[in-house]
């Protein structure tokens, strides 16, 4: 369990990109996060339709440092995606992030036009309901995304992990770098202990 979802009240005078830049000292920024009830499978993985676009921070809480995205489905609250570092209590186990895998480039199938319109709409309501009338900086879907893995072992010993893209792979480097420090962990990708 990362802990309970924590509502963010966001500005609408800044609107974070696809790069993680630090806002209020948290680092935050958009990236693509593969559906929970999507099997991450080449052909799923191609289809525009298994991904959404959420804004993400790495927030350092109580329970530890997390990443943690903007849900739509929760309201607005931020809901854990990750745990990078977690604090001990008591005799709990610590959690944290086991390895960080850069995956081949997804080149994404093409898109019929009213399933454009209807991501784009998606998409727009998302940052129209979080960033208002400054919400409109996408303009059009991406042709690739930059995925990466996560995996991290909770505090009941249970390996968890979730699957993320950028649409650039200079984005996604700027992400692993960020998690990696984030995380303790080296340039590998593995927790160094």
């Amino acid at each position: 369990m990362l802990g309970s979802p924590s509502k963010m009240k966001m500005s609408p005078s800044f609107v974070p990109g696809d790069k993680p830049v630090r806002i209020r000292g948290r680092l935050t920024g958009h990236m693509w996060k593969l559906n929970n009830n999507v099997e991450p499978t080449a052909r799923n993985l191609r289809q525009i339709s298994s991904w959404r676009r959420r804004l993400f921070l790495i927030e350092d809480g109580e329970g530890g440092v997390a990443m943690m995205y903007l849900s739509e489905k929760e309201d607005g609250l931020m809901v854990p995606g990750a745990m990078l570092r977690g604090r001990k209590k008591g005799t709990k186990s610590l959690s944290r992030l086991q390895k960080i895998e850069a995956l081949p480039e997804v080149v994404l199938d093409p898109v019929a036009d009213d399933m454009t319109y209807s991501t784009m709409n998606n998409i727009k309501q998302y940052e129209i309901a979080f960033f208002g009338g400054q919400g409109l900086n996408v303009k059009t879907l991406p042709e690739k995304l930059y995925p990466m893995r996560l995996r991290w072992t909770d505090g009941a010993g249970k390996e968890q992990q979730i699957m993320v893209a950028a649409p650039e792979d200079v984005s996604r480097k700027a992400w692993m770098v960020v998690i990696r420090t984030s995380a303790g962990m080296g340039m590998a990708g593995h927790a160094v202990v």
